[in-house]
């Protein structure tokens, strides 16, 4: 299944406007008298229902007991119909999974609108796992080689707890690119406005200087504007050789390696103009068969895979086969048995609406005895009543070429690419660089429906298993790191990560 951040659905309902709250107390029709125990219930649900709750949470140093009393008082304070968006929101956010779907009506939808200042900022790692904050490019009056100190009067230690409750995964890599982000941005479905009408900025300078930059958001209205993709600045140096639907391979100048970059996993059914569908395994199929004629063409012997923003999608059997002649162990997951799952049979048998086959809704459902915890093992292709294998053995291929491979990782790569990730390393298929895969492929889900005071639904999609890797680890733990942590301190991080690697790069004979 593709991974993508903040997915956020709308449920079509119409609801008139309940006569007898006025605007400025439109909560109470929402979330009603008895706040407190209405929040409570939801979130007994979430914990009781959705496999690994409070791991996000757990991830990203902080427990979700303490998120959820923030969220709670949210809860508690809420007044407009805003506030009780965002309070849903925020209880979404518990989970800090990406996959947690979250639809809201279509009543309480905020603006479609952007507010933010012209300035763009970025992590920098320092030494292990800190980080500073620095300019991102350069910017009038801001000195090179500045640090941000402090955030409208505040220690950013504080500020970034206040953005961890809008941060949507457990990533820490992502929490600060994402915090980065959010200190001169903010997207109205995905966070609150501003608080203030003008956004002081205090950075300390290369010479120990401080220095203070005042600026006023601005907003954009309408479709909110995509940020330019940083990978085609990246690229722009590199000698394009081939693409495909969802690849682009390029050969970087005066050297035997190439870099092959696959955006997606995710295969449309069909195409425009095709007259009868072709399914996504045959396209990724026919992407690998297109893609080989170039990578086993004679005078390369490297090979960067760049899925550092890959969001997943189908698993990669084509790709695969491209990169290892021998069998490769696969991995698997396990349905998790919640007390939620393990006292009502309805609950436990809406995970099986996708990919299940019968078969194994079968044995998970045999399986919910008191005290289960996790089912038998499964593979991601057992989706009809034979079920697939966890090994994969390749066809013979007269004209595969050896290459060094280093794959190359980071938070963007999630679900069936943290799953190939994880094929990849235990294969040992090639050395993985960058920063530790999302932590965030999910084996089973299913919508979970509740409902607001006033009977107005919402749902959140709930995740009820665990995804293995072929060693026998848990992906959605803790990712592994990778053989090369690099953590780009420039604007180019695939210049960052060839350099990591050069050394090993022949050059051309």
């Amino acid at each position: 299944m593709e991974m993508k951040t903040a997915v956020l659905f709308v449920l079509c309902l119409a609801a008139a406007a309940a006569p007898g709250f006025p605007g400025d107390f439109a909560a109470d029709r929402y979330l009603g008298p008895a706040r407190g125990k209405l929040f409570d219930a939801y979130f007994a649900e979430i914990m009781g229902g959705n496999a690994g709750a409070a791991e996000g949470a757990r991830r990203l140093g902080t427990e979700i007991s303490k998120e959820a009393a923030r969220t709670r008082a949210r809860f508690l304070a809420a007044e407009k119909k805003e506030d009780v968006y965002y309070a849903l929101l925020s209880l979404r956010n518990l989970l800090h999974e990406p996959h947690a779907y979250f639809g809201f009506p279509g009543e309480l939808r905020p603006e479609v609108k952007r507010i933010s200042v012209p300035l763009s900022l970025r992590p920098r790692a320092v030494s292990g796992a800190a980080m500073e904050i620095v300019p991102a490019g350069r910017f009038p009056g801001i000195p090179e080689g500045a640090v941000l100190r402090a955030y409208n009067g505040r220690k950013l230690e504080e500020v970034l707890y206040e953005y961890l409750e809008w941060h949507e995964d457990a990533s820490r890599e992502s929490l600060y690119a994402g915090f980065a982000r959010w200190l001169t941005r903010r997207d109205l479905e995905r966070h609150p406005p501003f608080g203030t009408r003008r956004l002081s900025f205090l950075f300390s300078g290369p010479e120990g200087k401080n220095f203070e930059i005042v600026l006023p958001p601005s907003e954009i209205a309408g479709t909110q504007e995509e940020e330019p993709d940083p990978k085609t600045r990246e690229y722009a140096g590199l000698e394009p050789v081939d693409s495909g639907e969802q690849y682009d391979l390029f050969r970087i100048p005066g050297t035997e390696a190439l870099v092959l970059r696959y955006t997606s996993f995710l295969y449309s059914v069909n195409k425009a103009g095709e007259k009868s569908p072709v399914s996504p395994a045959l396209r990724e199929l026919a992407d690998a068969g297109k893609l080989r004629k170039k990578l086993f063409a004679p005078g390369y012997s490297v090979l960067l895979l760049d899925l550092r923003e890959n969001p997943g999608g189908q698993f990669p059997y084509g790709l695969l086969a491209l990169l290892s002649g021998k069998e490769v162990r696969l991995p698997y997951r396990r349905f998790a048995y919640t007390p939620l799952a393990l006292r009502d049979r309805e609950f436990l048998r809406s995970f099986f609406a996708k990919g299940v086959s019968p078969r194994m809704a079968r044995e998970i459902e045999a399986g919910a005895v008191p005290g289960a915890d996790l089912s038998a093992s499964f593979s991601f292709d057992c989706a009809d009543e034979a079920c697939g294998g966890k090994t994969f053995l390749p066809e013979p291929d007269s004209d595969r070429r050896e290459y060094r491979v280093y794959a190359l990782s980071g938070p963007g790569c999630a679900s069936s690419c943290e799953q190939f990730l994880s094929v990849f390393r235990a294969n040992a298929l090639g050395k993985v660089a960058g920063l530790p895969s999302r932590g965030s492929s999910v084996p089973f889900h299913a919508v979970r429906r509740f409902y607001l005071h006033d009977g107005t639904p919402f749902f959140i999609r709930f995740k009820g298993g665990v995804t293995f890797g072929p060693d026998g680890k848990a992906l959605d733990a803790e990712p592994p790191r990778p053989d090369l942590y690099v953590f780009p301190q420039g604007d180019d991080g695939l210049r960052e990560l060839i350099s990591a690697v050069i050394g090993d790069v022949p050059k051309d004979r």
